[in-house]
Parts: structure tokens; sequence; C-alpha cells
């Protein structure tokens, strides 16, 4: 057990985690998403996120998050695979998302 614990740290010391504040490319390199969370600005209205599997906002939607009234979790294992580079699209109601990722 204490190999599978240290493994998981390590793997945790290996990704990128950043708050990202408007719509943009995270990268343009394959990577893997492990978890997610998104602050709306105000929870009494919906907040709208996509993750799109490229480098624009017309890229393939691999996740979408529409929610009202709570604080958006992703958090994947396995972690899902962006085979294209990962887009972030802020629509409605978003102050930003904070989101964990390891480049291929």
């Amino acid at each position: 057990m204490k190999d599978y614990k240290e493994a998981i740290l390590e793997l945790a010391k290996e990704c990128s985690v950043e708050f990202v504040t408007t719509s943009r490319v995270i990268t343009s390199r394959p990577c893997f998403v492990f978890a997610c969370v998104i602050s709306p600005e105000d929870a009494d209205n919906k907040s709208e996120v996509y993750l799109r599997n490229g480098e624009t906002a017309l890229s393939e939607k691999l996740l979408s998050f529409k929610v009202r009234y709570s604080h958006p979790v992703h958090a994947a294992c396995p972690p899902v695979h962006f085979n294209k580079g990962l887009y972030v699209q802020l629509q409605d109601n978003s102050d930003g998302i904070t989101i964990q990722y390891l480049e291929e």
C-alpha cells in the first residue's frame, strides 16, 4: 500500500494546476485531466464551462458543465484524455476554473 500512496503523490507533483479566468488554450499538447472545480460568479445563476479537445472554441467538447446552486466538480480516475490539446471555454456566470492536468 505504501508504494501506491507514494506513486499517487509523485503523480500529483507532476501535474500542473492552474486557476483559469479567461477562455484560452491550456496546452496544445495531448494531456490528461484529473480534476477541475468551477467558480461561479453568482450561485443563484446557471454556470456554464466547456473543456474542449483541441486549441479553439470550435474544438470538440469532451466535458460540459452546466449547473446552478453549486460548484461543479470533476474528478476522474482514470483521468480524461484530451488527445489534441485542451481549451477551456468559460461561458455564462463563471469567474474561473481550477484545473489539474498532466501533459504527455
